[in-house]
């Protein structure tokens, strides 16, 4: 097998974007819907860059060890489509953002929203209206190890 390269990458120096990360907690209150509002930014090598993104920092402890808590988490806002197993940015009522696993039950006609962490609950979504309030699929971390 042959594998050819372009040289385009090599001895240039490669870019870097500053983002905004926003807040996961609601701005004002429960009967509000998430929205995006900035805390810091986060400087990101251009690999990592897309016009869709949304970073956030993981402030619970539900999702470890997959995604630990202080974790940055970048999010497609262009993927919405639900991939059984896959990992989502939801918008839930009285929660602000959250990052679950979403597992299809369609024996039940429901969504499964799964804690990595065994001490959480799951969580379930009517899958009809569950669409809406999806912001977009996780497509990576960086944290500690």
């Amino acid at each position: 097998m042959l594998v050819h390269e372009s040289g385009e990458l090599y001895g240039r120096k490669p870019k870097h974007y500053s983002v905004p990360v926003a807040a996961m907690a609601l701005p004002e209150g429960p009967d509000t819907p998430w929205r995006e509002i900035s805390t810091e930014t986060l400087t990101v090598p251009e690999q990592f860059y897309r016009p869709s993104l949304l970073v956030v920092r993981m402030e619970e402890s539900d999702m470890e060890p997959t995604i630990r808590r202080g974790a940055y988490v970048g999010i497609d806002r262009d993927r919405k489509v639900i991939r059984s197993g896959a990992l989502y940015a939801i918008d839930m009522p009285v929660e602000g953002l959250v990052i679950k696993r979403i597992l299809h039950d369609t024996e039940h006609t429901r969504l499964i929203l799964h804690a990595e962490n065994q001490s959480h609950t799951d969580q379930i979504l009517p899958a009809e209206s569950a669409g809406d309030r999806v912001i977009g699929r996780v497509a990576w971390v960086f944290q500690e190890i």
